[in-house]
């Protein structure tokens, strides 16, 4: 197996004069992947995270790792973490606080190395692909896991399972057997007990049938990336405050192949499938989707990406299938009604309108410079800056004042005037009513 492995390298391109740093539990995995290494000679050192989820056990996995590093005079770093408590601030899973808190301290150790070292195997892809399948993670998530990422080697993945422990029995290695890995509650572990093997019936070669579909796809994907990047390139235009602009009509001439294409120009800048999807559907100019600290928004016949400045609030779209939203400083509540209400009873934090005389999209935004609305009672519009002036609103708060748009029209701003344009007549049966209140709690989405 240690010849398989040095050419394992030779073909990614990994020099064995190279520093590792192994990621290295006790298991089975990751200590036929200490053993190889050792045996092979190369520059390494072992990194241990005792997690402190299965009380003794994980010490003795602590203890374990150490005493072999200790008689082979290799270099050991270990942690132990709170996991229950990182996972119960961040809250996320156990499974996902694990990850984080391994990679965050790898991250800090990996300037004094070259590549860190993780001892998945040929049958962790085939489990990964169907877990990429099942959750509906598209074509990235169909190709598994990478061989080299950036610093990161996997160098056990010309391997399977069964390999590996008939490495370990060849030498009687000995490893830590983690209790929870025999568990079927967790998905990947029903993945591995119960799927696998009954794939495999049907497949006996599964690993390699696997990877030979992966590498279809990946040319594939290669190709379909390719092409994106240069749709990018010809149809984007960067202007000079750094704003992509990308063509909505052209993106939507794509049919199905346009949420590849907007995937692919936005993913890069942390946006995922799901957002993709959003703003495609999105149909007012200024709703848009964040992620980090970049924004992407519809402006008129453009999909617009800039960095997101400090106090950008995001439009978004009144759903009358919902009963609420919360955007700037203000959370609104809606429901719709028959009965016409008392109008000299009506609360200052409420407004009604001709439910079908309005037009869609009908979404709330931050006011901006040019606005104009013609108020209730009036025969002309006005500006909306005038309107603030007008309502001594300070300063400080113009800049988070909302307005609701309906179609291209502004036709309230809550504290202040509705439109005259959407004035409730005798003739209106259904009526939209909104409420609000004040809602400080920091919004930028």
């Amino acid at each position: 197996m240690l010849k398989e492995l040095k050419d394992f390298l030779t073909t990614q391109g990994v020099s064995t004069e190279k520093r590792f740093l192994l990621a290295v539990s006790g298991g089975l995995d990751s200590m036929v992947m200490a053993s190889l290494f050792h045996e092979m000679g190369v520059s390494f050192a072992v990194a241990h995270c005792n997690f402190r989820l299965r009380a003794a056990a994980s010490d003795g996995d602590a203890d374990f790792v150490a005493s072999w590093c200790k008689g082979r005079n290799v270099p050991l770093f270990s942690k132990s973490f709170d996991t229950m408590v990182h996972a119960e601030e961040r809250g996320i899973s156990i499974q996902m606080a694990a990850r984080e808190l391994r990679y965050q301290w790898f991250e800090e150790l990996m300037p004094d190395f070259d590549f860190l070292c993780t001892a998945h195997h040929s049958s962790d892809l085939v489990e990964s692909i169907l877990q990429a399948l099942i959750n509906g993670r598209g074509a990235d998530g169909l190709l598994g896991i990478h061989t080299l990422s950036g610093q990161l080697l996997r160098p056990l993945l010309f391997a399977s399972r069964e390999q590996i422990a008939a490495y370990a029995a060849s030498i009687d290695l000995q490893w830590r057997e983690d209790a929870s890995n025999q568990s079927t509650k967790y998905q990947r572990n029903y993945l591995r007990h119960r799927v696998v093997p009954a794939l495999r019936e049907l497949q006996p070669s599964l690993e390699d049938a696997f990877g030979r579909s992966r590498e279809k796809l990946s040319a594939m994907l290669l190709f379909a990336e390719q092409e994106a990047d240069a749709w990018c390139e010809l149809h984007t235009i960067r202007e000079a405050d750094g704003s992509v602009l990308i063509p909505r009509k052209k993106i939507k001439e794509k049919g199905q192949g346009g949420v590849f294409l907007l995937e692919h120009c936005l993913k890069k800048y942390g946006f995922h499938h799901q957002q993709v999807i959003d703003l495609l559907a999105a149909r007012s100019t200024g709703a848009g989707v964040r992620a980090g600290q970049f924004i992407a928004q519809i402006d008129r016949d453009n999909i617009r990406l800039s960095r997101l400045q400090e106090g950008d609030i995001v439009a978004k779209e009144l759903d009358l299938e919902k009963s609420g939203l919360k955007i700037s400083d203000y959370y609104f509540e809606w429901d719709v009604v028959t009965q016409k209400p008392d109008w000299k009873k009506i609360a200052p934090n409420e407004a009604y309108f001709p439910l079908e005389r309005l037009a869609e999209p009908l979404f709330f935004r931050v006011w901006q410079q040019g606005d104009r609305m013609q108020v209730l009672g009036s025969n002309h519009r006005k500006k909306v800056s005038d309107l603030l002036i007008d309502n001594k609103v300070p300063l400080a708060k113009k800049k988070r004042v909302v307005v609701l748009q309906s179609g291209d029209e502004i036709i309230w701003i809550p504290t202040i005037r509705s439109s005259e344009r959407v004035k409730v007549l005798h003739t209106d049966h259904k009526l939209l009513r909104i409420r609000w209140r004040l809602d400080y709690a920091n919004d930028k989405t």
